[in-house]
């Protein structure tokens, strides 16, 4: 089973990371986390928003209650 992070990025949108792709994950002082997908691909999201999620029925939860 694969785990991914859900976090609320500094836009307001939120995002799941598959954390099998995550090359870093750098704290910032400021309240919010730069995530580093790779390639220069990376996101800032609010360091209190991230959580794990690594149950089936969580992602499938966030999947469908996801706000587009």
């Amino acid at each position: 089973m694969q785990i991914f992070i859900r976090a609320t990025t500094t836009e307001g949108k939120i995002e799941l990371f598959n954390t099998e792709r995550i090359l870093t994950i750098q704290p910032k002082k400021n309240g919010t986390t730069k995530i580093l997908m790779g390639a220069g691909l990376y996101w800032d999201v609010i360091t209190d928003s991230i959580e794990i999620i690594d149950c089936i029925n969580d992602l499938l939860t966030e999947i469908r209650g996801a706000k587009l």
